[in-house]
């Protein structure tokens, strides 16, 4: 039985049958149905738009035993490993949604509270940076990072074309640090800022269209673009128009994604913030 899964899942699963073990992890496994991911397993990179949260006796009772291609059927609101003879049932009440809801409105003290907490992290990025570094005025990586910014308000397709693709599948890993950064800034880009409709169809046809990035990343990035993103990364939004918790607990939340794909979500989002505080 799961524990709970996202909406998004539950609508996959009533268009979709026919599924294979795309990934496998120590903390999960992802299915495919050649475009879409279904994430099934704990909650250690937090609430995903695409995931399937297990009870701790599931975890437990399936781990290892999922193999890469694997078939999967999903009828009924369950998931059938045809392989292994293994039903996951998903839960007929504990469902969550990862839309962004709008329209927010940001308190600018919290967001120079968040900047400054974030620039005391000693951890470094993908791009080998501190948050500080990533953010400071004449640094190369800052001058791709405002170009980056520019683009996501253009309608200069050349421009908005390059930038996307110096960014997208940048980086190693299965999801990218560019690409990690991306989700990121549009996080603050859905909430707080209009993004270019010429910036969003750029990136769509990329992911949609050309071999750029992994399928994980193409997941995720998807997601983004409708305004849906993982909840540790709903929380930072929630706080920086009503400071609900305390920064550590947010901060400590987003930093359990992956090798260095919380640093990158967040270098993403601080990059974005620093939009935001230009147009206040």
């Amino acid at each position: 039985m799961a524990y709970c899964q996202s909406i998004h899942v539950v609508e996959l699963c009533k268009k979709y049958s026919n599924w294979r073990v795309h990934s496998t992890f120590a903390n999960g496994v992802n299915i495919s149905n050649g475009k879409d991911l279904i994430f099934i397993g704990n909650d250690q990179n937090g609430l995903l738009p695409f995931g399937v949260v297990l009870t701790k006796q599931t975890q437990n009772l399936l781990k290892n035993k999922w193999k890469q291609e694997d078939k999967i059927k999903i009828f009924n609101e369950s998931i059938i490993n045809i392989n292994r003879q293994i039903t996951i049932l998903l839960h007929p009440r504990y469902k969550y949604s990862c839309i962004l809801k709008k329209p927010k409105t940001f308190k600018i003290q919290l967001v120079h509270k968040f900047i400054e907490q974030a620039c005391k992290l000693k951890g470094k990025n993908g791009f080998e940076l501190t948050i500080e570094e990533s953010i400071k005025i004449n640094e190369e990586f800052t001058f791709y990072g405002k170009v980056l910014i520019n683009a996501l308000f253009s309608s200069d397709q050349k421009e908005i074309d390059s930038i996307i693709k110096y960014f997208i599948g940048r980086g190693k890993g299965l999801t990218p640090s560019g690409d990690d950064l991306l989700v990121g800034l549009l996080s603050i880009g859905s909430a707080f800022l209009k993004v270019s409709p010429y910036f969003v169809e750029s990136l769509s046809n990329m992911i949609e269209n050309e071999n750029l990035t992994t399928d994980i990343s193409k997941g995720y990035l998807r997601y983004a673009l409708c305004g849906k993103f993982e909840h540790s990364i709903l929380t930072i939004i929630d706080n920086l128009c009503e400071e609900n918790d305390s920064l550590e607990e947010v901060l400590s939340s987003i930093l359990r994604h992956g090798h260095t794909s919380g640093m990158d979500l967040l270098t993403g989002i601080l990059l974005g913030l620093m939009r935001v505080k230009e147009i206040k």
